[in-house]
């Protein structure tokens, strides 16, 4: 028998004729209380905080995650990025660290990334990949999955098979840049940089 962790591999498998079963990481709901996580890492209440978990890899694409970021300067919105930066890729993320946005925190691998979970305004999963090469099941979306009411944004993998269409407060990215960085906005609603009626020539 086959014991996969994702309904995806059993489709993968299914030629072979031999007995399958899914058991995937369980998702217990989690009270937040933001404001004390925002005490305990240090974040601006008058801010909108964007959590990126994951290592720093082309499949992770954090790079649009930084092209988000960059629409958004004129926002009161900083995203945090959650993840170890593996000199084996570092021709991947070296030139974004070139080229990082002022609004782009780089918080290098944690353990209490439930606490960031915890103090965010929107949980952004930027991966993608290609085919052969995409998530399956990870285990950071089921720990996002945990705080119901936080947004989520996320790319809907057809690996996923629809199974995530149901879960409340699950939004999809669609690759467009500028529909994403409006889609950012409608799910945070940050306040601009400066207010242009309080400014005095």
């Amino acid at each position: 028998e086959f014991v996969f962790v994702s309904a995806f591999n059993s489709l993968v498998y299914k030629e072979y004729d031999i007995p399958t079963s899914v058991i995937e990481y369980p998702v217990d709901k989690i009270e937040r209380n933001k404001l004390h996580a925002r005490e305990q890492l240090g974040l601006e209440h008058d801010y909108k905080h964007v959590i990126i978990i994951g290592l720093f890899t082309p499949r992770k694409n954090q790079k649009y995650a930084f092209e988000l970021a960059e629409k958004l300067l004129d926002f009161k919105i900083k995203f945090h990025f959650i993840g170890n930066q593996a000199e084996n890729f570092a021709s991947y993320w070296k030139p974004l660290m070139d080229k990082k946005p002022e609004n782009c925190i780089i918080w290098g691998e944690r353990s209490d990334t439930e606490d960031f979970l915890n103090a965010a305004d929107l949980f952004l999963f930027s991966s993608k990949g290609d085919r052969g090469n995409k998530e399956l099941n990870p285990i950071v979306i089921k720990e996002a999955l945990e705080y119901q009411e936080l947004p989520k944004l996320m790319y809907n993998l057809d690996v996923y098979l629809n199974r995530y269409h149901d879960v409340p407060n699950m939004n999809y990215l669609s690759g467009n840049i500028d529909e994403d960085s409006n889609k950012v906005l409608q799910l945070t609603n940050p306040k601009t940089m400066i207010n242009k009626d309080e400014i005095i020539i």
